[in-house]
């Protein structure tokens, strides 16, 4: 019984830190951002050479994806940028240039 209920609580720790990275997914996106997986990667040449780090089988099997790149908008705070780059420490985080008009 322990086991069974150490291994539930295991579990739930695991869908709720998902669920935080969805959201953190969602917001940088919602923001301006953009956020690359290693499933469906950006067509650069030069950031498909990035070496491939993975996530946990069961972190995928909660509906995890492992991040690629996270391109914070232009703008962001340094506290963002660490925030992501502690959210996604798989991935490579960067700030977006702002675009010249």
């Amino acid at each position: 019984m322990l086991c069974g209920m150490t291994l539930c609580a295991i579990v739930a720790a695991q869908y709720g830190y998902v669920q935080r990275r969805n959201a953190a997914r969602q917001e940088i996106v919602l923001d301006g951002g953009i956020v690359y997986t290693w499933e469906k990667p950006c067509r650069n040449p030069a950031l498909q050479r990035l070496p491939r780090r993975e996530i946990p089988i069961w972190r995928r099997w909660l509906g995890d994806e492992a991040i690629q790149i996270v391109a914070m908008p232009a703008g962001s705070e340094r506290s963002e940028c660490a925030r992501a780059t502690a959210i996604f420490p798989e991935a490579s985080v960067g700030t977006m240039q702002p675009r010249p008009f």
